[in-house]
């Protein structure tokens, strides 16, 4: 995330205000997110599509306002980049989770939703909320979106690192010689949120239809389809094989490569631009030999295919990667930089294609560069807006969605039952 000029916010402002609300798909569904950290991503997304999500946090903050890195480096609950990225677009409902009142509340709440999303870890209070038994008497015409470890183990407590190894990912991850490798980012748990909000568009329209329910999405289950290409099980009924870690390899062997000035690149040749790369390889290093009638035969290139790794990597070795990227897909070949955080940010392909986008977040008083929404429509346009400070919708949500007078919400907030932050703006501030 970075800071974005002063003179670009009144175009920002201008932007966010313009949103075309009305036309996005989920404008008037309304979705209680009670996730965790493994399952945030998924009501973020609905939100993106123009759901009212309200986000039910405890009235401290949920953990990801606490997981680091922080905005600026500075600590605070509201300056998590993890909370102000996957709560984009969401209200702030604080609640004092660990009281039974909190959870009477909620239920009030459920009544006004279109969809419930629970956590993958729950709390004694809320796996008695979620009981299938207790919810469904309580909520009969309730859609709500469950998610567990694995089918049969509701309650097995699991992290991205165990949910990775259960689907069969982190199995494949790395070179067969060592160990296996994490996979950055969290995958497990993203793959697990995008599973969630399919779960919950199918219910969404489910509803609409006069239908509701609960779908049930299994972590392990969802991390088995980032496999599907490279562990699909038909491979042992095709032939008789059990896929292994192979490393990073693609159609010329290895695809990482080193560029004479020290950075990384990804370099692929696809079979219909041989010739070209042929040509290429013999410009830069005066090898000819790829271009005998033999290296035209599909078969004969995978067959060495060591050779055609030592050619790239010499290739490589003779040019700065800039220059690689752009003679390389001048040429139709799949060449591109291997990027770090900050060279993604200024990666130029990806700010042309409006990846990144400006969200004024009026907490601090500026506006951050953030990845923009991934849906793409000609019949809407979907906006990030920013992640809400700590409580800043409860009162509104209670007495919209609850039907709660001013003075019981005072009663409440009195007896630390919700935390309101209508002065939480300040807070952030400061």
């Amino acid at each position: 995330m970075q800071r974005i000029r002063a003179e670009d916010v009144s175009l920002i402002i201008n932007r966010n205000s313009a949103t075309r609300l009305g036309r996005l798909p989920l404008a008037s569904v309304r979705v209680l997110d009670l996730s965790d950290e493994a399952v945030a991503l998924a009501p973020r997304l609905l939100a993106d599509l123009g759901a009212e999500v309200y986000r039910v946090e405890s009235a401290t903050g949920d953990a990801l306002r606490r997981r680091g890195p922080f905005l600026d480096g500075q600590a605070g609950i509201e300056r998590s980049l993890a909370h102000l990225l996957y709560n984009a677009g969401k209200r702030s409902v604080a609640l004092a989770l660990d009281t039974p009142a909190a959870w009477e509340l909620l239920d009030r709440l459920v009544a006004a939703v279109q969809v419930v999303i629970a956590p993958l870890e729950k709390s004694d209070h809320a796996r008695r909320f979620f009981d299938e038994t207790r919810f469904g008497a309580a909520h009969p015409g309730a859609a709500i979106v469950d998610s567990v470890f694995r089918r049969g183990a509701p309650e097995t407590a699991v992290t991205d690192l165990v949910g990775a190894a259960a689907g069969g990912l982190l199995y494949l991850n790395g070179y067969p010689e060592d160990a296996p490798n994490v996979p950055a980012g969290r995958l497990a748990y993203k793959q697990l949120s995008l599973a969630v909000s399919l779960a919950a568009m199918s219910l969404i329209m489910a509803r609409g239809r006069g239908r509701a329910g609960r779908q049930v999405v299994s972590m392990q289950e969802a991390v088995m389809l980032t496999t599907v290409q490279t562990a699909n099980e038909n491979y042992w009924h095709w032939r008789r094989t059990v896929p292994q870690r192979r490393g990073i390899a693609g159609l010329s062997g290895r695809s990482i490569f080193q560029a004479a000035d020290g950075l990384w690149l990804s370099f692929t040749i696809p079979p219909p631009y041989w010739g070209a790369y042929t040509v290429w390889l013999a410009d830069v290093t005066g090898c000819t030999e790829f271009q005998s009638e033999q290296w035209r035969d599909r078969n004969y290139q995978l067959e060495h295919i060591e050779d055609t790794t030592r050619a790239t990597e010499t290739l490589c070795a003779a040019l700065p990667r800039a220059h690689l990227v752009q003679e390389g897909q001048r040429r139709h070949l799949l060449v591109l930089p291997v990027n770090d955080v900050a060279g993604l940010a200024a990666d130029p392909h990806l700010r042309e294609r409006g990846f990144f986008a400006p969200v004024w977040h009026p907490q601090f008083e500026r506006a951050l560069t953030m990845p923009a929404s991934p849906m793409l429509s000609s019949a809407y346009e979907a906006v990030t807006t920013p992640a809400p400070v700590l409580g800043q919708h409860t009162a509104a949500a209670l007495r919209a969605l609850a039907g709660l007078t001013d003075d019981a919400i005072a009663a409440l907030v009195h007896d630390r039952t919700v935390a309101a932050g209508e002065s939480s703006v300040e807070v952030a501030r400061g």
